[in-house]
């Protein structure tokens, strides 16, 4: 395995007018320098493996950990393994839109095995005890910690982070405030989710890693046509309910919206490194018509088909 140094790093594309906040991270989760927004240091990064030949082993500096939240959102689908404190948490595919959290001074250890493209929000300390102060009335005693490291999947965080990016690649003079707002929302949404339990390890209760994975493998060789519940019990060795409901617990999702989502993933794979046409695209991944497909995809996505094209592209 080798280690990427920071001339592999692709720089991110500046905002059409201003300057960009989101910085390029040139050393593998290491807060680029020049990047505070606020009185809070907030600071969001981009980080880009474009190539993987081999599996990239890539370790935070513990020199350059923090008091900070990191919050990373990924941009296109990929495949990893990652470890904390010598534990695997995630071995397997990555998709677009998840979220992977992590605490103060938390390093992991990631084997990268496709190509990773993603933003991340550094969230500090100051910032956590501002809101917990607003949301409890009274100043946290101690360090906050709301996680140990874990891939989430939260609606809400997923698109306050497609937002950040968003308005960062349209540009601005609003942008650092819009930011700096946005930080809030999402510490305030970190908070909640913690004092209601949905910063839990998903797992507990769902189904078992083996099946889980199992299931996911079947879902991935089969998104070109639809996908039946029965099916999926059997490959799991369960009832189709049972199957549904330890599913759901696992994953955040029912069946019918994580096979929609593993679609989406698939077709942004597609999007990004060909010329494929849209409505042939629709019909390869069983969508029934490429108005239908463009629907779904700007649901998941926060954009159209052709919009993500062209952002991906001119990024």
């Amino acid at each position: 395995m080798r280690s990427r140094t920071d001339r592999d790093q692709a720089k991110a594309k500046p905002a059409e007018s201003g300057e960009s906040v989101i910085l390029p991270e040139l050393q593998f989760r290491k807060k680029p320098p020049g990047s505070v927004l606020n009185k809070h240091d907030v600071t969001v990064s981009r980080w880009i493996s474009p190539q993987v030949p081999h599996p990239l082993e890539l370790a935070a500096d513990p020199n350059s950990l923090d008091d900070s939240h990191v919050l990373t959102y990924a941009l296109k689908p990929t495949e990893a393994e990652l470890t904390f404190q010598g534990k695997e948490f995630l071995n397997g595919q990555v998709g677009s839109q998840h979220l992977l959290l992590t605490g103060p001074y938390q390093p992991i250890r990631s084997i990268q095995r496709q190509p990773f493209d993603g933003i991340r929000i550094y969230l500090p300390q100051s910032l956590f005890a501002e809101c917990y102060a607003s949301i409890h009335r009274r100043a946290s005693e101690q360090q906050i910690v709301v996680s140990d490291p874990k891939i989430m999947m939260d609606p809400l965080l997923e698109a306050m982070m497609q937002l950040i990016f968003r308005a960062n690649q349209q540009g601005g003079a609003f942008i650092p405030s819009f930011v700096e707002g946005m930080s809030l929302a999402i510490v305030s949404r970190l908070l909640h989710l913690d004092m209601n339990g949905g910063l839990q390890e998903k797992r507990v209760g769902g189904l078992a890693r083996w099946r889980l994975r199992r299931a996911v493998e079947y879902i991935d060789a089969h998104v070109g046509r639809p996908i039946y519940l029965s099916e999926l019990g059997d490959v799991t060795g369960l009832s189709k309910m049972r199957f549904a409901a330890q599913f759901r617990i696992a994953t955040g999702y029912s069946p019918h919206e994580f096979i929609l989502r593993r679609k989406i993933m698939k077709a942004q794979e597609l999007l990004g490194g060909s010329d494929v046409k849209l409505a042939d695209l629709a019909l390869s991944l069983g969508f029934h018509s490429q108005a239908h497909f463009t629907t779904v995809f700007k649901k998941i996505a926060g954009a159209s088909p052709g919009e993500w094209r062209r952002l991906f592209r001119d990024s």
